[in-house]
């Protein structure tokens, strides 16, 4: 079974961290599934008094798409569906904050190919590669601290890109912190979905037996044993990742990661769920109370 991955790539990183994976072994994905859900909050300043933070601005979202090869889908149709998510993404993002009390400065837009790129000068460009650069490596820290049991709460980092310099350039200078979002999405196709469930059933358990017969003929039995399992898991997956960043301190307010197993990132309800689970760590603004009348 073709195991060719196809990408669109918005920008910058290649280098992608594998933050979870889901076996279902017959036809369909689960979706959402095995839902797997990293929080970090650096800043007690944002728990106890959330309004200080109220206005906030959405730096163009990194969104990345890829499928397998065996999903039967061209270039062109797969950016369709990076166009359609990215956009998707960006609403529910502007929406599910809005409704946790914040207001919103400026556009929210996606990036999901270099093409989005081109309503941004290359100074711009430049800001929004050290910004992304060095989003990914609080990641990283993030994910081996929460694996190591590490991970503080609540845990300290500042980023030392330019934020205010950005800010500046995407003109949401006003803005109390910036928004920072990182979307990677696996699409799988019914077609595929059709492949890779008949491979399971017919394929795969013939490999499967050949690799097992080899190994007990070799005498690797037990634990030294090979695992041979050739059936193909549930590709389809919606991994997103925020920091919320204060841009004249640089600190790191709320690091969050919701990886989404089986979630059809096509399907909006799917995305609807993944972007209020990655908000779900915010805190809630509640609104004024009216005082008594003169």
């Amino acid at each position: 079974m073709a195991g060719t991955k196809k990408r669109v790539k918005p920008i910058y990183l290649c280098t992608r961290l594998a933050l979870g994976t889901v076996m279902l072994l017959t036809a369909g994905c689960a979706a959402p599934a095995g839902r797997l859900q990293i929080t970090a909050m650096s800043s007690e300043s944002l728990k106890a008094n959330p309004k200080a933070y109220q206005r906030l601005a959405i730096v163009p979202i990194w969104f990345t798409t890829s499928a397998y090869a065996y999903s039967g889908l061209t270039s062109g149709e797969l950016t369709q569906i990076a166009n359609a998510a990215g956009q998707k993404t960006a609403a529910d993002l502007a929406a599910t904050i809005t409704n946790r009390g914040y207001q919103l400065v400026g556009q929210v837009r996606a990036l999901c190919c270099e093409d989005d790129l081109a309503a941004y000068d290359a100074g711009t460009h430049q800001l929004l590669d050290e910004v992304r650069v060095e989003f990914w490596a609080l990641t990283q820290m993030a994910h081996t601290a929460a694996g190591a049991g590490t991970l503080d709460q609540p845990f300290k980092y500042k980023l030392r890109a330019p934020l205010l310099q950005l800010q500046k350039k995407l003109g949401v200078a006003q803005a109390d912190a910036l928004v920072l979002v990182d979307s990677t999405v696996v699409v799988e196709t019914p077609p595929g979905r059709w492949k890779r469930t008949l491979w399971n059933w017919t394929g795969a358990p013939l490999v499967t037996t050949a690799v097992e017969t080899t190994a007990l003929a070799a005498g690797k039995t037990g634990t030294n044993a090979p695992i041979g399992k050739a059936a193909v898991s549930c590709p389809a997956t919606v991994e997103h990742t925020i920091a919320i960043v204060d841009p004249r301190t640089q600190d790191v307010l709320l690091w969050t990661s919701v990886v989404t197993p089986g979630a059809d990132v096509r399907a909006s309800a799917d995305l609807h769920v993944t972007v209020f689970d990655l908000l779900s760590a915010l805190p809630l603004i509640e609104p004024s109370t009216p005082g008594p009348p003169p």
